[in-house]
C-alpha cells in the first residue's frame, strides 16, 4: 500500500514477471519428507561459499593488480593493510548480503540451492519477497553467534529448521520434481 500522498510510479513497459513457478502447497510443507536436511543445505552454502570467494577474490586481485605500483613503498603498504583490508572486508560482506538477499528474494534459492534441489520459501509456501529476504539473511547471525548451534538446530527440529528459519518463518524445501 502506497504511503499517504505518495504516487506510484511504473516503468514503460511494466515490471518483470516476479511468477516464481508453481508455489509450495501447504500439503508439501507438512511433508516431513520435503524439509531439507543438514547436509543438502550444507552442501549448498558451501558452494555459494565457493562461488563467492571466487568471485570477489578475482575482483580483489585485479584491484591489487591495477594498485600495486602505488604500494610499493613501507608506508603505502601499511596504508593498504589498515585501510584497504577493512574497506575490502566491507566490500566482500555487502556482495554477499546482496547475493544471498536478492536470490532468495527472486527464485528463493542461490546458485548453490539450486545445484542442490532446495528452495527457501514462506511457511505459506509463497516466495520471500525483498523485506523477509533481508530479515533471514541478518538473521542468520542469530544462528551462527553461538558457536553455530542455531544452524545445528536443523538436526534436532521437526521441520528441520535453523532458528533464522524460524525467526523469519521460512522453510527450506526439496524443489517439487
Amino acid at each position: 500500500m502506497p504511503l499517504l500522498g505518495a504516487t506510484t510510479i511504473h516503468p514503460p513497459g511494466g515490471f518483470p514477471s516476479t511468477d516464481h513457478g508453481p508455489s509450495a502447497t501447504p500439503e508439501i510443507l507438512s511433508d516431513p519428507g520435503r524439509f531439507a536436511g543438514f547436509w543438502p543445505r550444507c552442501m549448498a552454502l558451501l558452494l555459494d561459499i565457493v562461488l563467492l570467494a571466487v568471485s570477489c577474490g578475482t575482483g580483489a586481485a585485479m584491484t591489487a593488480w591495477k594498485l600495486l605500483p602505488s604500494i610499493l613503498g613501507p608506508a603505502a603498504l601499511l596504508r593498504t593493510l589498515f585501510l584497504g583490508l577493512p574497506l575490502a572486508l566491507c566490500a566482500t560482506s555487502l556482495v554477499a548480503l546482496g547475493y544471498f538477499v536478492a536470490l532468495h528474494a527472486w527464485t528463493g534459492q542461490t546458485v548453490g540451492k539450486w545445484l542442490m534441489g532446495v528452495r527457501v520459501l514462506r511457511q505459506d509456501g509463497s516466495p520471500l519477497g525483498l523485506g523477509l529476504s533481508f530479515f533471514r539473511c541478518i538473521a542468520c547471525l542469530v544462528s551462527a553467534f553461538p558457536l553455530g548451534a542455531g544452524f545445528l538446530w536443523i538436526v534436532l527440529d521437526a521441520e528441520q529448521c535453523c532458528w533464522h528459519d524460524r525467526l523469519a518463518g521460512t522453510r527450506v524445501v526439496f524443489r517439487e520434481p
